[in-house]
Order: C-alpha cells, then sequence, then structure tokens
C-alpha cells in the first residue's frame, strides 16, 4: 500500500479544534541514531494551523498539522509516504508522537513511538516574498530547422517524463487545494465544495480569501498555481484528499503557473486502470514547448503489518513542438515500491526503496534530421532508511540512430546521462526553466 497523505489538508478534515495561546512556531533538534541532526521547522497561523519541514541528512518530510487542546495533531509526509503525528510543548522542549496509518488511514495508536526535541532559542521562521507578476511567454516556435541536436536531445530525453511527473504532482495540489479551500472557507460545514479563491501557505500557515472567484489560486513561497475546475467526480464521503485520488474519479481542470506552464488535464481512474491526458505548454530555459501527450495504464498495490507494495505501469504517447524541434513520444514506465514503515521496527530498519524503469522509444526531428531514441533503457531509483535517503539515476542503456543509421550510445556516468557520438559526447540533463509543477 503506498502511503499518500495529503500534505495540506488532512489534518484540517480529521481534526477540529480551538486555537490554543501557546504558540508552536520554532525550530526544534535532536540528534539521531547515526549521529545526524534531526531538524524539526514549524510556523502557526492565527487559525491554529500549524505547517513546516522535519528533515535530516539526505531526507525532507512536509509537516501540516493543527492546534487542538493544547498539541498539534497531523501528518508529516513526502512523495514516498507519511505518518500521523501529536506533539506537545513542555517548557523548551518539544514530545513528538508518530503514528502508522491503519488499513483504513487513520492513525493506529498502538504503533505510537515519541522522540523529544529542544526547542532553539529564538528561532522563528519569516514569511516567504510573495511572486512578482511574470512577463507573458513568447508563442511556441514552429519546427523549422531552427533547433540543435545539443538541445534538442535532452529535451526528447527528458522532458515527457517531467512533463509525466508534474503532471501527478498537479493532481494531487488540486485535489488537496480544494479541501483545504472547502474546510477554511466554511463550506464543509454547508456541505457544499469550493473550488475558487485564493489559498496562502506561508510561515503564518494556510489562509483563505474568497477572491478571485473564477479560479482557485494556491501561493506557495515564490511559486503561484492557478487551478480551474471543470470536473470532478469521486467518492464525496472521502475523508482526505489522498483517499478522494487512491479511490475510483474522474477529472478534468487547467493548471496554470504564470509565464512558465499552462495545462488541461484530463484523468479518470477506475481502482485499478487509468488515463490521462494533457495538452498545454511549459518554459524550458527560456524556450516554450508545446505539450499534447497522454498515458493509460494499470495501479495495483498490496499492505502488511510491518509494510506494503505498490506497482504501476503505463504507456505514455504524444507530440512535443517549439525551439525548432518536433518530438514523437513513445514511452513504456514501470515503477515499484516497497515500503517498511511499522513504527515496532527498529528505526535503523524503517524505509522504502522505489525503483522506476522507462524505456523510450522517441523520435527527435531538427535541423531537417530525425534522430531516434532506440530502445533507450532508463532507471531511476529513490530509497529511505531511518532519516537517510538517495536519489538518482542507476542506469542508462541504448542506442541513438540519425536518419536510420547508428549514430551514439546512451550511457550513464556519475548519476548524469549521456550519448556518445562520433563528433563528441552530448550531456542529457533538461535545462531548468519550469515543467508544469
Amino acid at each position: 500500500m503506498r502511503l499518500v497523505l495529503a500534505g495540506l489538508v488532512v489534518t484540517s478534515l480529521v481534526f477540529s479544534g480551538a486555537v490554543q495561546a501557546q504558540d508552536f512556531s520554532g525550530t526544534y533538534t535532536v540528534t539521531n541514531d547515526a549521529g545526524g541532526t534531526v531538524t524539526l521547522t514549524l510556523a502557526q497561523g492565527a487559525q491554529g494551523q500549524v505547517t513546516g519541514t522535519l528533515s535530516a541528512p539526505g531526507v525532507r518530510y512536509d509537516v501540516n498539522g493543527m492546534v487542538d487542546e493544547g498539541s498539534v495533531l497531523g501528518t508529516v509526509s513526502n512523495e514516498m509516504g507519511g505518518l500521523y503525528f501529536a506533539a506537545e510543548l513542555d517548557g523548551g522542549q518539544l514530545y513528538m508522537t508518530l503514528f502508522e496509518p491503519d488499513a483504513y488511514n487513520q492513525p493506529n495508536y498502538d504503533t505510537g513511538q515519541t522522540i523529544v526535541l529542544t526547542r532553539a532559542a529564538g528561532a522563528q521562521p519569516t514569511p516567504a516574498p510573495q511572486p512578482a507578476p511574470a512577463p507573458a511567454p513568447p508563442a511556441a516556435a514552429a519546427p523549422t530547422g531552427g533547433g540543435d541536436i545539443q538541445t534538442g536531445l535532452p529535451i526528447a530525453f527528458g522532458l515527457p517524463r517531467i512533463v509525466a511527473v508534474n503532471t501527478y504532482l498537479s493532481r494531487s495540489m488540486v485535489v488537496e487545494a480544494v479541501y483545504q479551500a472547502t474546510y477554511l472557507s466554511g463550506g464543509a460545514q454547508m456541505g457544499r465544495v469550493v473550488n475558487t479563491g485564493t489559498l496562502a501557505v506561508g510561515a503564518a500557515g494556510v489562509q483563505y480569501a474568497p477572491s478571485p472567484s473564477d479560479r482557485l489560486v494556491v501561493n506557495l513561497g515564490d511559486q503561484s498555481h492557478e487551478f480551474v475546475v471543470m470536473q470532478a467526480q469521486g467518492n464525496p464521503q472521502a475523508q482526505t484528499a489522498s483517499a478522494w485520488v487512491a479511490q475510483p474519479h474522474v477529472l478534468q481542470y487547467t493548471h496554470r503557473m504564470p509565464g512558465m506552464a499552462e495545462a488541461t488535464i484530463a484523468a479518470q481512474y477506475d481502482g485499478s486502470r487509468f488515463e490521462v491526458r494533457v495538452q498545454g505548454w511549459t518554459m524550458q530555459s527560456g524556450t516554450r514547448y508545446d505539450v499534447n501527450m497522454s498515458a493509460s495504464g494499470m495501479a495495483a498495490g498490496s499492505s502488511g503489518y510491518h509494510g506494503g507494495s505498490s506497482q504501476i505501469e503505463y504507456d505514455m504517447t504524444g507530440r512535443i513542438t517549439g525551439g525548432g524541434l518536433e518530438i514523437d513520444v513513445n514511452e513504456h514506465h514501470t515503477s515499484v515500491m516497497q515500503s517498511a514503515t511499522n513504527l515496532r521496527l527498529l528505526h535503523r530498519m524503517r524505509g522504502s526503496a522505489s525503483q522506476t524503469n522507462a524505456t523510450i522509444n522517441n523520435v527527435l526531428r531538427v535541423g531537417g534530421v530525425e534522430y531516434r531514441l532506440q530502445n533507450v533503457q532508463v532507471q531511476t531509483e529513490v530509497r529511505e532508511r531511518g532519516f537517510e535517503g538517495s536519489a538518482g539515476l542507476t542506469g542508462l542503456q541504448g542506442e541513438l540512430l540519425r536518419a536510420g543509421q547508428p549514430f551514439g550510445r546512451f550511457f550513464a556516468q556519475g548519476g548524469r546521462a549521456f550519448v556518445e557520438t562520433a563528433a563528441g559526447t552530448i550531456a542529457l540533463d533538461t535545462p531548468p526553466g519550469g515543467a508544469g509543477r
């Protein structure tokens, strides 16, 4: 079972309590079994919302909670999973008890384990600055041969998978945002779903304002996300955003990051099979690329006493154009994850590991020449144990054809991807610049 705990929403819907005079804002530390420093940073809002991070060497978790009768109740989570927690202050020490979710995604209080962190004097988080208005993006360039192979290959190799990952994150974000807006606006008490307004997430917690009335804006530090929800059908009794996403649903919406990316995303999931379609654009190093892609596949999972496992397999097809490039996307992906999360296990024994394998047969047209990524095998891994973790590229092989003839070979070195050709080696690191996250 993949533990997907809502980063913004879970505790707002599960727990409701009056705001206490006690302020949990601050930075707390403790030394773990390996000698590393575990740091917990919390910021408490005016309505009792508590947000922050729990971090240690190589790993980071988001913290979201609500003050309830002198305690904070909430979750610690990242993309690999999470746990529930309860925390209380006693002078300069914070007693934080972690609970594993049970089969119904509720706290299993029999698994509680407490850590004691010490508050750093005078350490208070500061509000994040609001983003400045971004200029309108340039129109996508038609493939007129103006691109080059050094730019085209990194885009053909990496951008489809970046879009896939960011689409997954986008779907979780919009559902969590609607849950949060519904709770903070009071719509939940009236049985009304709220998908417009503004959510500001910062040191003061999560704040809601009712405007604008035509979209839902989420401000996360220096990033602004705008959502226009057109269709959302799922389990209305789901108590958390993650539970809603994990059950059969139909979802269609537009996700916009001003000046960086915009896409209309349509997804449906019947409990085992899923289909997703993405149409829009994204910026990479100042160049706009138009994206029209779809994915379909299956997801499955299982759980046991000590943890669980999940498997996802899907095919991804479509087209990307811009900057003088044309890319026909044809990829097959499989992902597996194993986790050991039971708190009765020793700390050094708890963790998770995931591996993703992709087979890429994309076609790149640039400068009037066609290049084919021929059966390129890409493997990436993410591992966490205790409060330590690692992630990166672990395998790469395959051929590059030019006009149907052998032109280069793919290989990995030092966790980076390259193509070796007779003319030299090309690095495949996709340049930064926004991909719809």
